[in-house]
């Protein structure tokens, strides 16, 4: 679901030995497959899921190939309480109805912490998440303030096709990959103009996916702005300190905590060590600790409300600190998550310093918003006061 970390993803599989390969990008097609195996109550991502996958799988059929004998789903998994945990189930219903029983979906859980893919393995995984999201996030700093239109696209496909072949050989040193991208993206011309920073929060699908989104990213960056989407590796992060943070509150035994917190604690250094390598051009960008976004996320719900949310309302609060401009808060129509937060900026509008945007998706015609608040932006910052038509906290 990655913008850009999918094709690395693949390729530290290959690394690892691994006959790993990328579904095509979702499109009208894919969904629309989707749409027609599932009952259509389903959220967005689960059509676009299943859907891409049936199209591949028939369009080898077409080939001649055998996608009952070479094939399989890699999709990881969840334990919380909305429909994701679902997928897995469904989508295996779903391929037997179409005669494609012997179409493994390989599943591994968050709840272990690694994914259940081997220490040294789930290790280099999170490492291509979170080279992956520093990317993506030097992209968006440099592309909408380029000089010559396509400089930072191609800077960007250059990083990513050198770190593909460094995964392949299973011999990546993030820290030197990403300086080299870091001095790339840095020589790029720019243009210092100003424009409102605009930070995505959300299901972490629906904000990642450029279909799912309508390209989000592309459509700030048409209108003006400048987007800060918050990282896969913020979950991954997350889902270790959750398994902390059960263990500390069930009295768990010393060792098992003590393995809960390294695990998190290395999970930190991995990320910082890859951060530091992109500076200063990300100097301004860093993420704030997982901790900290819990903290920011509790005033609105307990820690023990555990998901998406508390991360959506807590990284929310922290992109207002950051100086975003306006909280963009995504999520698939009907999505449980996105109709808690969506209810909860509502209520809690005046505690924000900033406007909060909720905008849900279920495929079909872009009817996003955004144009308003960032055309009023250039007006107000024209006349010197930014947001000047929008109310701090305003909702839509």
């Amino acid at each position: 679901m990655h913008p850009v970390g999918n094709a690395l993803f693949a390729a530290m599989f290959r690394g690892h030995g691994f006959d790993a390969r990328l579904l095509p990008p979702e499109d009208d097609q894919a969904y629309a497959i989707g749409k027609r195996t599932m009952r259509g109550a389903e959220c967005l991502p689960c059509p676009l899921v299943i859907g891409s996958l049936v199209k591949q799988l028939q369009e080898q059929e077409r080939d001649g190939g055998d996608p009952r004998a070479a094939a399989a789903l890699f999709m990881p998994a969840s334990t919380g309480p909305c429909r994701f945990g679902q997928y897995g189930p469904l989508g295996r219903l779903i391929l037997d109805r179409l005669g494609y029983q012997d179409v493994p979906i390989l599943a591994p859980s968050q709840k272990t912490g690694g994914f259940e893919m081997g220490t040294s393995f789930g290790h280099s995984l999170f490492a291509t998440i979170v080279a992956s999201d520093v990317l993506l996030k030097m992209g968006c700093r440099v592309r909408p303030y380029e000089q010559t239109a396509g400089d930072a696209e191609q800077a960007l496909d250059a990083s990513v096709r050198r770190l593909e072949r460094a995964c392949e050989a299973g011999e990546v040193d993030w820290r030197q990959e990403i300086a080299l991208a870091m001095r790339d993206f840095s020589r790029i011309p720019r243009r210092q103009r100003p424009r409102p920073l605009v930070g995505i929060v959300g299901e972490i699908y629906v904000r990642c996916n450029r279909y799912a989104n309508c390209d989000l990213i592309g459509t700030v960056e048409r209108l003006g702005g400048e987007a800060w989407l918050a990282p896969i590796g913020e979950w991954i992060e997350y889902c270790a300190w959750v398994n902390s943070y059960r263990a500390r509150m069930a009295g768990t035994g010393a060792m098992r905590r003590l393995g809960l917190s390294l695990t998190l604690k290395y999970m930190q250094r991995t990320a910082h060590r890859i951060y530091q390598s992109a500076l200063p051009l990300l100097r301004d960008r860093l993420e704030p600790a997982v901790e900290a976004v819990v903290d920011a996320g509790s005033r609105f719900v307990p820690p023990e409300f555990e998901g998406e949310g508390l991360l959506t309302l807590g990284r929310a609060v922290l992109f207002a600190r950051q100086g975003a401009d306006l909280v963009v808060n995504c999520a698939p129509f009907n999505c449980m998550h996105g109709n808690i937060t969506t209810a909860l900026f509502e209520g809690a509008r005046d505690t924000f310093d900033v406007p909060v945007v909720n905008l849900f998706y279920d495929g079909g015609e872009d009817k996003n918003p955004l144009a308003t608040f960032l055309s009023e932006w250039q007006v107000g910052r024209s006349v010197g006061h930014a947001n000047a038509s929008v109310p701090p906290g305003r909702t839509k």
